[in-house]
């Protein structure tokens, strides 16, 4: 496993973990503003899950499960404003 926290503000966290094989997960947490976190599960085999949580507003929740293949699950809750969840499943 590879970790690395760079490029950050303060309030910010960005945190990689790259170059895994199958079975491993590859999460990237960039750039946020404070009260966001953006999460990007990424580069996954079958049998994994990439999530993303992006563009997000303080209290809003955008997340993507994308670039699946058969037997993985594309979630998606994109454009939502505080206090609205809008839910995908495509």
């Amino acid at each position: 496993t590879r970790a690395v926290t760079q490029g950050t503000t303060p309030g910010e966290t960005r945190a990689f973990t790259q170059g895994t094989l199958p079975g491993e997960t590859r999460a990237v947490t960039q750039g946020t503003a404070p009260g966001e976190t953006r999460a990007v599960t990424q580069g996954t085999k079958p049998g994994e899950t990439r999530a993303v949580t992006k563009g997000m507003a303080p209290g809003a929740t955008q997340a993507v499960t994308q670039g699946t293949t058969p037997g993985e699950t594309r979630t998606v809750t994109q454009g939502t404003t505080p206090g609205e969840t809008r839910a995908f499943t495509q």
